[in-house]
């Protein structure tokens, strides 16, 4: 029998809608620190087109038209008329540095239908047991944006680790590996509460050199002023938590096995998600047993002090 409560694409809509004036205060704490680490370690580069799927009221969109500059060109589709207009209210009053293309639309639908390449796509935090939001985790969809990318493109996937219990986070990471040949994770907010990791997906191994990082970081921030943690390579380098090594190949999230949406209500129900203690186990028996190759070349990466660091600031010892 069909849950008459059970939220639809229209209620979520409609959801969105009536928050979109106050979601900067509701949210804001929680996803300005990732968002803003993510801007840093994607670090586009000026004349680069940038894709956000799930922009909101478009304070990612003005960072990333900031960075891009006139050359360049950023696009972002949101389920929400009202997060549009806020958005769009925010660039009438600070006129973007890039070409913006915002539309109202199904992310899924907007992949498949346009014949655009990118440089960057980046995936907002999705609801993960909502049907909408949570077919933005299976292969399919994966495989969709990745055909949109550019050769040396980068796909990257927020990922909101406290409403997910660990068997939904390894189904959606295996996924995604299932999709992209290279697959590393970063922190994007290190907090036992409200945990945030990014999974980062390309063609092939992320490479750069320290010094060269450096010397972009030092471009970006005078072109947008982020965050003030993460100013070189050695602050980039500590948000690296290693790459990931499939688990369960044979068993992913899919159109037609959307685990990921059936599982994660359980795992609420159990009290399984991965926040406060259950974060720190997991966070001892996987994530600091990740495989570690680090991108960054140079005297920037120490495996074990930035293990060190990580763990601390997580755990608080």
């Amino acid at each position: 029998m069909t849950d008459p409560n059970a939220p639809t694409p229209e209620s979520n809509r409609h959801f969105y809608d009536r928050i979109a004036g106050a979601y900067d205060l509701i949210a804001d704490a929680n996803e300005r620190t990732a968002r803003e680490a993510g801007v840093r370690a994607l670090a586009p580069a000026p004349g680069e087109a940038v894709l956000e799927l799930g922009f909101g009221t478009g304070n990612e969109v003005l960072d990333l038209a900031g960075l891009v500059g006139p050359g360049g060109k950023v696009a972002g589709i949101d389920v929400s008329p009202g997060m549009l207009a806020v958005a769009n209210r925010k660039l009438a009053a600070s006129p973007a540095k890039a070409p913006v293309d915002l539309r109202v639309g199904d992310a899924r639908d907007y992949l498949r239908a346009t014949d655009r390449r990118f440089d960057v796509i980046v995936s907002d935090l999705f609801v993960p047991w909502e049907s909408e939001t949570g077919s933005l985790y299976t292969v399919e969809h994966y495989r969709t944006a990745r055909r949109r990318l550019n050769a040396d493109g980068l796909f990257c996937q927020w990922l909101p680790v406290y409403q997910l219990g660990p068997e939904e986070l390894h189904l959606i990471a295996d996924s995604f590996a299932a999709v992209f040949p290279d697959v590393s994770l970063w922190w994007g907010h290190l907090d036992p509460g409200h945990p945030i990791i990014a999974l980062i997906g390309s063609n092939g191994p992320l490479a750069a050199d320290s010094g060269a990082v450096d010397r972009r970081l030092q471009r970006l921030w005078s072109i947008v002023p982020l965050d003030r943690e993460i100013r070189t390579a050695r602050d980039v380098s500590d948000l690296y938590l290693g790459h990931w090594r499939p688990r369960q190949p044979d068993r992913l999230n899919t159109d037609e096995h959307p685990r990921v949406e059936f599982l994660t209500p359980i795992s609420q129900a159990d009290r399984t998600l991965l926040y406060g203690e259950a974060l720190r186990r997991y966070s001892d028996n996987v994530l600091a047993r990740l495989p570690d190759r680090p991108p960054l070349s140079g005297p920037v990466d120490d495996a074990e002090g930035r293990r060190s660091r990580q763990r601390h600031a997580l755990l608080g010892r």
